[in-house]
């Protein structure tokens, strides 16, 4: 008798697939894999974290986890909710979706670090403090808000940068004793922005007693520089014109070139 023949006599149509045997095994082992993280203690996650980073006390799971402080280089952020994504792992790369808790803001979107200490975010949301985002990129001592959204971020050692989306500078008040508040602003980068060995993004003021234009460029070895025309509005407070007039001459169009640079 034909395997066709003894398919029919067990009641098998004979043009029925038939379960393969590697497929079976790999569903197996996947439910296995999802088991076993919906399992984990949350602390494990601190095993695949990079140094800089430290987590608190945690709760949950690896897969659905929860820390109450967030360390990075020394500098605590908040609280921080996360929900892994499991199968990036086969891809040597691990990626979850977080959330940063604060009293006076917060974070979500994609984040992921991967071999070589690369780190890249997808759909990033930032309302934090400027304090909390960019201490020791700049001069100490300066207030505002950061509003960000970012499609896409990827860093790695010696490369770079790579970003697109729009990060927003708000309320920006300069260092006491003065303290003068100087507007609110924006850099936006565009797909193309990554060119020439460089990111470079597009400045614009939002609003306040200062009209800038400028470009702020970002290189592989994490040194910058913010550079542009600066030129005080009609109204702009004289603490504001009298500074500005440290810049040198004005042009025609009576704005002033700056130009700040430093690393991060």
């Amino acid at each position: 008798m034909s395997l066709a023949d003894a398919a029919v006599v067990a009641g098998m149509p004979d043009n029925q697939p038939r379960p393969k045997p590697l497929r079976l095994i790999l569903a197996g082992v996947a439910a296995f894999l999802i088991t076993l993280l919906a399992t984990i203690p949350a602390s494990v996650i601190r095993f695949a974290l990079p140094p800089t980073i430290k987590l608190g006390i945690t709760s949950g799971t690896i897969w659905h986890g929860y820390t109450d402080s967030l360390t990075v280089n020394g500098r605590p952020y908040g609280q921080l909710r996360w929900t892994l994504r499991p199968l990036q792992s086969f891809l040597g790369r691990l990626v979850l979706e977080g959330e940063l808790i604060r009293n006076d803001g917060q974070a979500r979107g994609k984040i992921g670090f991967g071999l070589g200490s690369r780190f890249f975010a997808r759909n990033l949301e930032i309302n934090l403090p400027l304090a909390a985002v960019a201490s020791g990129i700049g001069p100490p001592g300066w207030n505002g808000l950061v509003r960000a959204k970012l499609q896409s971020v990827d860093l790695a050692p010696q490369t770079v940068p790579r970003v697109v989306g729009t990060i927003e500078l708000r309320g920006l008040q300069a260092p006491p004793p003065g303290g003068a508040a100087i507007g609110s602003y924006a850099v936006t980068f565009d797909p193309a922005s990554a060119s020439d060995g460089n990111l470079v993004g597009q400045i614009k003021d939002l609003e306040g007693p200062m009209e800038v234009t400028g470009t702020a460029t970002i290189a592989a070895d994490r040194s910058y520089v913010i550079e542009g025309l600066v030129a005080p509005r009609a109204d702009a407070p004289k603490a504001v014109t009298d500074t500005l007039r440290f810049l040198g001459a004005p042009d025609a169009q009576g704005r002033r070139p700056f130009s700040v640079a430093g690393t991060y």
